[in-house]
């Protein structure tokens, strides 16, 4: 679920369940959440409702899992873009270019191996 912050006060004045992140008015911001939806905020009816994450330690954490994967998904889109292009040099290569190309294939894996014991980690 997306809230809607109110940048002034930290209030909530929405929320949106939409999967991607959905557009705000100027001097609002929109939060990824996954905690239990809080009401919104109405002092006329006594209803103070602030924004929960800032409250939450494990919302940053959210926050660099996504930003982490973000980055991993662009190092796999490079590292693809690569590979497509070593393949074409593979077959007149001599042998210290091979050297070059496995030594890089094999950094490539090494990365991929730790990625994915953090995603692990992180699941």
């Amino acid at each position: 679920m997306w809230l809607i912050i109110r940048d002034s006060d930290s209030a909530v004045v929405g929320t949106n369940y939409a999967q991607a992140k959905p557009g705000t008015p100027p001097g609002h911001t929109a939060k990824e959440w996954y905690g239990a939806e809080p009401p919104l905020h109405d002092p006329e009816d006594g209803v103070e409702s602030y924004d929960p994450t800032l409250d939450d330690p494990a919302y940053v954490e959210l926050v660099s899992f996504h930003a982490d994967f973000d980055a991993l998904a662009e190092t796999a889109a490079n590292e693809i873009a690569w590979l497509e292009d070593a393949l074409d040099v593979v077959d007149v290569a001599d042998l210290a270019t091979l050297r070059i190309i496995l030594k890089h294939v094999l950094r490539e894996n090494l990365g991929m191996v730790k990625a994915w014991r953090y995603v692990l980690k992180r699941l």
